[in-house]
């Protein structure tokens, strides 16, 4: 469940698998994704789930399928230049 008066982000990794079981982990993060969607919080799609798992819990971390950033103070510069880049890769892509 998305907070949205708390949630800044959603980050979701590249390669979640598809799972045949009822509310299965792909159906979770689409559920997420589209509740993100409805409430105006940025998805940034990014790197593979083991690389998103050493991102956040070190060297021999769990893999992870999604994140979501709910304060980011102390790396305000880096996440306004993320949610930048984020901005003109969308662009780029809605242009196709």
């Amino acid at each position: 469940m998305i907070d949205k008066k708390r949630s800044k982000c959603l980050i979701v990794a590249l390669n979640i698998e598809r799972n045949d079981l009822e509310k299965g982990t792909d159906d979770q993060v689409q559920g997420l994704i589209d509740e993100a969607g409805k409430c105006r919080v940025p998805v940034v799609y990014t790197s593979v789930r083991s690389r998103l798992g050493r991102a956040f819990t070190g060297k021999f971390g769990p893999r992870i399928s999604v994140v979501s950033i709910i304060d980011y103070q102390g790396y305000v510069d880096w996440t306004e230049e993320m949610f930048e880049e984020w901005r003109l890769a969308k662009k780029r892509y809605d242009d196709l």
